[in-house]
């Protein structure tokens, strides 16, 4: 009578059918986000598989005045009755759902390489399964999943998140999950807990599972690495390279690190165990750059360090030969000899220790000579006689440009 009064005549069926439209629209909408549409399942047709399970058909009575809905099974230490749903996620989003018969539940979809999980009816208890085998074929039949599953689930998170395992470690196939062998490490290592730390973990998996859905535990804390050493302490690992420089004055060598295990990947480096070297070792860089020392008389070696800040006991080590610039012209013979007919003479020379080959080139102390006194000689060594042969001893000499105290020098005699 009120609707006839609010909506006269055929209103009131236009706004039935709106509802009913609205509600159509609703149901579809949600189907579609839990049944793939969260874009997670491959439409690879290589990609489909069946995955299978069940649950345990323990028949719990019905409590005093219930109303009993029929055998009511035991998934994952709760409470879950036939005709429940079970919820599977990919990459952490649902995609789709199923109810539980006869005490089983199945799937088929593109979920390989895919991370699956799975959620029991409307309570709190989620499996992480695994990352679903690119080899695996036809069906995968889980177990019976239980309180430990769950709970290894949560585990498996906060210690991800420390860096101590990832989700990608998981695998599922046919015949294989890997997240057994952790559940049955978690089953050992609560045992103790709950007998000395009931008061944070219970005093059995179903307490502690309680504890988790009532948010009664901090996990972070209670399931951290610290408390629950679940996964075997990760090798840590650490290279420097190149493992050698070879360096003369100024000269310049960068080095890099790679490190493996570690979660801080920071380093300091060292220079003879000196925290950036020194004017004397040379120095380095937090970048690993490494800058030989501006003095370098006799051959030498240095050590450089890449030392770990997580944990200082890992460290790497290479090396840096420094090489002092030897100069050597005339084939470390001391006298040229010349006739007036040698007009044009090219010096031999070599120059070792440094990449920077130039040289200053001075003949009697003159920088370059003089071609009416002495003679001219080039950047590059080669000497031109004057008109006249002098009348003055003649000497070659050679400084290096990257280190003029190193030089070398010969004895020039021209004759008719």
């Amino acid at each position: 009578m009120i609707l006839n009064k609010l909506y006269p005549g055929k209103r009131i069926w236009k706004h039935y059918i709106l509802l009913i439209l609205l509600s159509f629209a609703l149901s579809f909408a949600f189907l579609a986000s839990g049944c793939g549409g969260a874009g997670e399942e491959s439409d690879n047709p290589e990609d489909m598989i069946t995955i299978e399970g069940s649950v345990s058909q323990v028949v719990t009575p019905a409590a005093a005045g219930s109303v009993s809905r029929g055998p009511i099974y035991l998934v994952n230490g709760a409470i879950a009755s036939e005709g429940d749903m079970v919820f599977l996620f990919l990459n952490g989003a649902s995609v789709s759902s199923t109810q539980i018969k006869g005490g089983k539940y199945k799937f088929f979809g593109g979920y390989k390489g895919r991370k699956l999980g799975l959620k029991f009816g409307l309570t709190k208890n989620e499996v992480y399964v695994g990352v679903v085998d690119a080899s695996a074929s036809g069906t995968i039949v889980l177990p019976e999943f239980n309180e430990y599953h769950v709970i290894a689930k949560k585990v498996i998170e906060v210690q991800a998140a420390e860096g101590r395992t990832k989700l990608e470690n998981f695998l599922v196939s046919n015949g294989r999950l890997d997240l057994n062998s952790t559940v049955n490490t978690l089953r050992d290592v609560l045992a103790p807990k709950f007998l000395t730390a009931a008061d944070i973990y219970g005093a059995s998996a179903a307490a502690l599972l309680d504890k988790i859905n009532n948010s009664t535990i901090d996990i972070n804390s209670a399931f951290s690495y610290k408390q629950l050493t679940i996964f075997p302490d990760t090798p840590k690992d650490i290279a420097i390279s190149p493992a050698s420089y070879s360096l003369g004055i100024r000269e310049t060598g960068r080095f890099t690190v790679s490190m493996s295990g570690f979660t801080n990947q920071s380093v300091v480096y060292k220079v003879n165990d000196m925290l950036g070297g020194s004017s004397v070792a040379g120095t380095i860089d937090a970048s690993g750059l490494y800058v030989a020392p501006a003095v370098i008389d006799t051959p030498a070696s240095v050590t450089i360090t890449a030392q770990s800040v997580e944990d200082p006991s890992k460290q790497a080590s290479a090396l840096v030969i420094l090489t002092p610039v030897t100069v050597i012209i005339n084939g470390g013979r001391e006298i040229i000899n010349l006739t007036k007919v040698d007009k044009d003479y090219n010096v031999a020379y070599v120059v070792s220790g440094h990449t920077d080959k130039r040289l200053r080139w001075y003949v009697n102390d003159i920088e370059y000579g003089n071609i009416l006194t002495v003679g001219y000689i080039s950047s590059d060594g080669r000497y031109s006689q004057p008109s006249s042969i002098p009348p003055v001893k003649l000497v070659i000499k050679a400084v290096s440009m990257v280190d003029s105290t190193k030089s070398a020098s010969c004895e020039l005699i021209i004759t008719e």
